[in-house]
Parts: structure tokens; C-alpha cells; sequence
């Protein structure tokens, strides 16, 4: 397994703005000899004005010599909840990559911030799907994203969140198989993309990310993740932001 020519990818938004010069700027520090790009996929419910507005913010401060940024406007036809347009920018994420002959994706959310070596440590492991760990909640909820599939009875499954204490066990520096670790920070192979899309079901209120791992879980395919790398997760309260 050989990556060379990596997209960095993720669905965003203008609720994003709130951190996207610093996540920019963070991700541009990436230190990686092959070839490499960031594509960022803008759902919000404008006529391309915050794409716009990203990509002039990205030319007024980099320049545009290294072509290393482009934010394109999705398209939110006939999506009626914020599920379904999130589910429509990861389509167009892998739609891109596979496309434009990408040997792989780092699908990174933009609240996510990773340190310069993370791209290449998730390449050397050599892995179809592999990631880095981060925490999702707020407050005293505050957790790290990570799941296992736990068996009441045959046929009988459901995914436990490690609680506050499970990780000071878990996370040890080595790299771990895992059910779960989300799309904040996720090396995929293309052979996987192409394979699986990614997907959504109207009646039930569940993001993208887990139905991919439950996809991915039904193909066979393991996730793992590298229990040495830990980002930074800078989320917010959309609508407190807001």
C-alpha cells in the first residue's frame, strides 16, 4: 500500500467560521513530501458566498503560488436537514478524490487541528482506514471519540462510548483496532472509498460517521487508530456561535 497523492478533505460551513483562519493556517503547516491538498466542501445555505469568502480569505494571505487550498460550494438540491447536506459535502469529498486519481483522503473536520507529522504517521501505518483520536462534547460530557462494538446476544449489538476513565487505559501510544473513532481525523484509501460511500437515513437522527463505520464493519474493513496521536478538537455550540 503506497499513498502519494493525499486529499485533505471535510464538509464545512460558515457556523465554522468562528475558527477557520486558525484551522487554515494550522492545517497549510502540514510536512508532507508527496503531493497534497486541502478541498474543503461548503454546505451553507447561501449562493456560494462563504466558499467565496473562504477561498479570497486563503488568496489575500497565502497567495496562490502553491495552490494548496480551494473551497467548492455544495450542492444542498433536495437536501432538507442538516444530516442530508453534511452527507451531501462527504459525497462530494469522496466524489473529488476519486475523480481527480487521489491514492487516499485525510478527511479532516474543520475543528479539528492536527500537528504537521500527523499525515505522515497515519501513512506509515499502512492501513485502510486509520485515524487519529480527538474529543467530542462539551463540559463535564467531555469525551474522547471512540467506540466499540459491544454483543448482548447474537444478533443483539450496540456501540459504547468510552466514558471520561476508559481512555486513560486505552490510550497508550500504540495503534488499536477500534469500531469508531469518527471522520474528524480519518486516513481513508481510495480502494475503500470507491467500495463505500457515505450515507444517511432520513427516520433516524444519526450522522454520517457512524453509519460509514457500520459500513465499513459489514465489508470487513478495520478501522484503526493511532492511540499516540491526539488533536485538538475546537468545537462549538453552533447555535451559541451563531
Amino acid at each position: 500500500m503506497s499513498f502519494k497523492k493525499i486529499l485533505i478533505t471535510g464538509p464545512t460551513s460558515a457556523n465554522k467560521r468562528y475558527c477557520f483562519d486558525r484551522w487554515l493556517h494550522n492545517t497549510l503547516q502540514i510536512n508532507y513530501p508527496g503531493e497534497w491538498k486541502i478541498v474543503l466542501f461548503d454546505n451553507t445555505l447561501d449562493n456560494g458566498e462563504s466558499a467565496k469568502y473562504q477561498n479570497d480569505y486563503y488568496l489575500r494571505n497565502y497567495g496562490a503560488h502553491d495552490n494548496k487550498f480551494e473551497c467548492l460550494k455544495s450542492d444542498n438540491t433536495n437536501t432538507d436537514s442538516v444530516i442530508s447536506r453534511i452527507c451531501n459535502s462527504h459525497n462530494d469529498c469522496r466524489r473529488y478524490a476519486i475523480e481527480n486519481r487521489y491514492d487516499a483522503i485525510l478527511h479532516l473536520e474543520t475543528d479539528v487541528f492536527i500537528k504537521p507529522h500527523y499525515l505522515q504517521e497515519l501513512i506509515l501505518h499502512k492501513k485502510p482506514v486509520v485515524g487519529a483520536l480527538y474529543y467530542r462534547d462539551f463540559g463535564s460530557f467531555r469525551k474522547l471519540m471512540a467506540q466499540q462494538r459491544i454483543s448482548r446476544a447474537p444478533g443483539n449489538t450496540f456501540m459504547y462510548n468510552m466514558d471520561r476513565w476508559d481512555d486513560a487505559i486505552w490510550v497508550d501510544g500504540t495503534l488499536k483496532q477500534i469500531d469508531h473513532i469518527g471522520l474528524g481525523c480519518l486516513m481513508i484509501d481510495i480502494k475503500v472509498l470507491k467500495k463505500i460511500p457515505f450515507r444517511f437515513v432520513k427516520e433516524i437522527p444519526v450522522h454520517t460517521d457512524s453509519f460509514f463505520a457500520e459500513d465499513l464493519f459489514k465489508a470487513g474493513i478495520k478501522i484503526f487508530a493511532d492511540t499516540s496521536l491526539i488533536c485538538e478538537h475546537q468545537n462549538s455550540d453552533w447555535a451559541q456561535v451563531k
